[in-house]
């Protein structure tokens, strides 16, 4: 399984120079206090690609539904489970959801810098939203 084929968050530069400006995509979104945001994008990927690996290491879980949801695989670590839980990158929807445009953009600024980017993106493929933050 390559790595870059199945990256929960990525860092995208606008152009083929160092100095071009960098945007962070992810699949949800980052939420300003989720503990593992750096090393940016390398430990939020690691974390989704160990998780991957343990949903997908036989035996499988029997398909939900008609079964009973199984829950997190067998080994999942605290950090993974952080990963996959309400306020991490698959399913928090802060940026959002959020209505205080101006707790929005503090989240945005805070994350800007964390990351070292110029804009942050996020994704949900179910609900087709596309959040671009100035943060300004």
């Amino acid at each position: 399984m390559s790595d870059d084929s199945y990256s929960t968050t990525a860092l995208v530069a606008l152009g083929p120079h160092a100095s071009s400006p960098r945007l962070s995509f992810t699949h949800g979104s980052l939420r300003p206090s989720y503990p593992n945001l750096t090393p940016y994008p390398s430990a939020i990927n690691e974390l989704g690609h160990s998780l991957l690996l343990k949903a997908l290491t036989p035996p499988l879980a029997k398909p939900y539904p008609p079964n009973p949801y199984p829950g997190l695989p067998k080994g999942t670590t605290q950090d993974e489970a952080e990963l996959y839980a309400e306020g991490g990158p698959y399913w928090w929807r802060g940026l959002a959801e959020m209505q205080d445009e101006k707790v929005v953009c503090g989240w945005a600024r805070a994350l800007k810098e964390k990351l070292g980017v110029r804009r942050i993106i996020g994704v949900s493929d179910t609900h087709c939203i596309l959040a671009l933050l100035k943060g300004s």
